[in-house]
């Protein structure tokens, strides 16, 4: 049974355990393993077999798959050009490289297309359809896009090119007129495939085309590039997903991807395991920066290169770039930090933005103000043509799709997830919305108590019975970790602070915690507390994950948060 604590951390959080009952001790590891699982909605044998031991499963009959896989097997047959058009992020890049690649590996002449952020924006484009039309195309595919393209295709179909979408973002009301439209959001589609990403769509896609054309594909060769997507683009890791997750990484871990290797040396994971995070965290974030600051394309190549020499190149250009989109983005949190305070104060929606926000980190941006304020959060760039481009992000809970769609009569375009969206609208327009979407954002929602939650496992006390080894290859069982498969989050009552460090920059505190008797136990790292450093000898209640010591071996606490304890409080 879950329970909310009473009081707030020193984040400002409240925690909920999901159980709440403390783990019987003495500690067991298949007692803990199978606790953990059933947290997570696994309690029978074979579900806890299929999750601890994720395969690739048959093809899924997603809505309209059919169609799309006749018209592409006729394309293939008959050497027509066939444009695989993608976004700009590292969902569309990818999904953008498996549709090639896998097409062009059962006999296709496939050719990528990804928009300009900056010149062209998001989605499909008229001007891009009539050049791709120009260049011979017949086919065109989209991925990662497309399910609320009507004006595009109507444009297409009326010059007899033919367009299959392969998208997975929320429609938009009615359907535009493809040859077929692939997409696990539509209704028909099986609950284990609801939550795949663009280029794990277009996956299916190509191991159905294989099939139906009866030719031989290496399937997991193109997994990694589902893996990066589906991680980066923050969808749920399960069902399908999590089998598709787990065995990209192992194709990551081969180093199978000229490219992808590039970028793990170019990130300084050379000698690292390489787990989900570090997709979420290192290789996303610089697949991504391409298509931010300057053209996706760039990463396209660099995933999809086979010399070595020009991997190394690219893989440095993202992470130069990477670095730049890093500063970029705090200049501009801070500058939206500060219009949120003098602006928005108290309201149930974050709205800000100006003309130096760079449009590439807006989303990245209100990310950060949906952290800070636990609202949701919009952040826009005022564009010298006129016109506003805004990103949406979330908050747990909160649909942001349904809030953008109050507006919809504003915007010129607009689209997204629950928990991401953007929208383009006239720059005269930006105080209307403001006003529809914070007067819509108080309906929806109850403010008047909300607090970010901190979800944790169970209550796991840090004392000697707790192992130091073998509890971490037991955790590992449990990834891949993310969206809707959180890595075990524990609650620690009533422990001692024997040392408390700040690192040098300040931002961090090393600990020494207390194990049984007030001996010297668990070394500590409590990453970005440093402004909360809990005094020597304070009692103190710790929500903590365990990972690995890399300075001294063995298992530390990484502290995600603390309080004073309620005992001493």
């Amino acid at each position: 049974m879950s329970l909310t604590l009473p009081g707030l951390s020193v984040l400002g959080k409240q925690w909920r355990l999901r159980d709440d009952a403390p783990f019987a001790q003495p500690y067991e590891q298949r007692a803990f393993l199978a606790r953990l699982l059933k947290l997570r909605g696994v309690e029978s044998k074979e579900a806890a077999r299929a999750f601890l031991e994720p395969s690739l499963p048959a093809p899924a009959e997603l809505p309209n798959l059919e169609g799309a896989v006749e018209r592409l097997a006729r394309a293939v047959r008959d050497s027509e050009r066939i444009a695989i058009y993608g976004d700009y992020d590292a969902d569309g890049i990818t999904g953008t490289a498996v549709l090639v690649e896998g097409i062009t590996a059962l006999g296709g002449r496939a050719v990528p297309y990804i928009p300009d952020r900056f010149a062209e924006g998001y989605g499909l484009n008229t001007d891009a359809l009539r050049l791709l039309m120009e260049e011979g195309a017949s086919l065109v595919v989209s991925v990662d896009t497309g399910t609320s393209a009507w004006h595009e295709v109507a444009y297409a179909n009326e010059r007899e090119l033919d367009v299959i979408v392969v998208d997975h973002h929320l429609p938009k009301g009615p359907l535009p007129d493809a040859v077929a439209i692939v997409n696990p959001r539509l209704a028909g589609a099986p609950e284990s495939h609801a939550h795949l990403s663009g280029c794990g769509t277009a996956f299916i896609v190509v191991r159905a085309l294989a099939e139906r054309l009866g030719r031989p594909l290496d399937a997991l060769a193109l997994l990694d590039l589902v893996a990066i997507s589906t991680v980066c683009d923050v969808v749920a890791l399960t069902g399908i997903n999590r089998a598709l997750v787990s065995l990209g990484l192992e194709q990551i871990r081969r180093r199978a991807r000229i490219g992808i290797s590039a970028l793990i040396e170019s990130a300084g994971l050379g000698e690292k395991p390489i787990t989900a995070r570090s997709l979420g965290f290192q290789l996303g974030p610089r697949i991504n920066a391409a298509g931010r600051l300057g053209h996706a394309n760039t990463a396209y190549e660099l995933l999809t290169t086979r010399h070595p020499d020009r991997a190394r190149e690219l893989a440095e250009q993202l992470s130069a770039i990477n670095a730049e989109r890093q500063l970029l983005t705090e200049e501009a949190r801070t500058a939206c930090l500060a219009l949120a305070e003098q602006e928005c104060a108290g309201a149930p929606l974050i709205m800000v933005g100006s003309e130096t926000v760079h449009q590439g980190i807006a989303g990245l941006v209100a990310g950060r103000l949906a952290e800070r304020y636990y609202r949701p959060a919009i952040v826009y760039q005022i564009r010298a043509d006129g016109t506003a481009v805004g990103s949406a992000r979330s908050i747990p809970g909160f649909n942001i799709h349904d809030l953008l769609a109050r507006g919809e009569g504003t915007f010129m375009r607009w689209g997204g997830h629950p928990q991401a969206g953007g929208f383009t609208v006239r720059t005269e327009q930006l105080p209307a919305l403001r006003a529809t979407l914070t007067r819509a954002a108080a309906e929806m929602h109850d403010w008047s108590n909300a607090y970010p939650i901190l979800d944790v496992d169970f209550e796991l006390p840090l004392d000697a019975r707790l192992p130091r080894e073998g509890i971490d290859k037991l955790l590992q069982r449990l990834e891949p970790c993310g969206m809707e498969n959180a890595a075990p989050v524990f609650l620690a009552r009533q422990v001692r602070v024997l040392r408390s460090t700040l690192t040098r920059d300040g931002k961090h505190v090393q600990l020494t915690l207390a194990g049984e008797r007030n001996r010297p136990g668990w070394r500590g790292i409590a990453f970005g507390l440093g402004a909360h450093a809990p005094h020597v000898d304070a009692s103190v209640d710790l929500v903590y994950q365990l990972s690995e010591d890399t300075w001294a071996g063995g298992m530390q606490v990484q502290v995600k948060d603390l309080r004073p304890s309620l005992a001493t409080a």
